[in-house]
């Protein structure tokens, strides 16, 4: 396989016009959570703070009094569960949610900090174990003959991805 040189790239190094500046920019930019539908409905979910925790009570009167609001109920989890609250729109269902009071039954759940984490992690990393990737010729790479070694270590927050949508997790009143 022969890599292009830079004169022939075709989108590296090149100005290329975003389509959907403007809109983002002046707001009219419809995000998946601005789409409705006739009729159509959002649920949210309380989630516990720990996970694996279930549901053992809520009170949802205050909740299913906001308007809007069409049901409320308790939905399992992979592991544990969560409350549903369903309305006609994601603040409506948000702000019915911030009212719930939830008990969580935390038995069986497993009780670690991050910094216990971060230990656990830490040891599995330093751990021998079997290589990720094993290909390529390395018996020539001898680290004892390098004149210099360099050592770090990186710690990043855990993020399952970063959505440009709200999340839901702030009072909205």
């Amino acid at each position: 396989m022969v890599l292009k040189t830079p004169e022939a790239f075709r989108l590296i190094g090149r100005p290329v016009p975003r389509l959907d500046s403007a809109e983002k920019c002046d707001g009219s930019f419809v995000y998946a959570i601005d789409f409705v539908l006739p009729g159509m409905k959002v649920a949210v979910l309380a989630r516990p703070e720990v996970f694996g925790a279930s549901v053992a009570g809520f009170d949802d009167s205050a909740a299913r009094a906001v308007p809007g609001v069409h049901d409320i109920f308790e939905i399992p989890l992979v592991r544990g569960s969560a409350v549903a609250v369903v309305a006609d729109g994601f603040w409506t269902a948000t702000r019915a949610r911030y009212l719930l009071e939830v008990t969580w039954d935390m038995s069986g759940v497993e009780r670690v900090d991050s910094a216990e984490l971060s230990e656990r992690y830490l040891q599995l990393v330093r751990s021998p174990g079997k290589p990720w990737l094993d290909q390529g010729e390395t018996s020539a790479f001898d680290r004892s003959a390098a004149d210099s070694r360099i050592e770090a270590e990186f710690e990043f927050p855990y993020l399952a991805h970063g959505q440009m949508e709200p999340l839901g997790d702030h009072d909205p009143q």
